[in-house]
């Protein structure tokens, strides 16, 4: 059985640890597998060309790693916190 797990749906890519045993903990090896999967990921052309957003280089990305469970609470307020999180960062 793969200890990492690709889903690609509609421009989504998901990546899943599978390794309960193990409580899917890092090692050197999943990192590694970690590091061929994401290099892997990239754009569809079709996908940008359907976009309303002009992409550039240099532009940010936001990765989502899902580690637990959230509330509707959490899941209410998240990104009002992450806003909040940004605003007072440095750049």
């Amino acid at each position: 059985m793969e200890a990492i797990r690709v889903e690609r749906s509609e421009g989504l890519v998901t990546v899943a640890l599978d390794r309960p045993e193990k409580k899917n903990a890092i090692d050197a090896a999943i990192w590694n597998g970690l590091d061929r999967v994401l290099a892997e990921v990239a754009l569809d052309p079709n996908d940008v060309k359907k976009s309303r957003i002009d992409l550039q280089a240099g532009m940010p990305a936001e990765v989502i790693v899902p580690t637990r469970p959230r509330t509707l609470f959490e899941y209410l307020l998240g990104p009002l916190r992450d806003e909040i999180t940004r605003a007072f960062r440095e750049r």
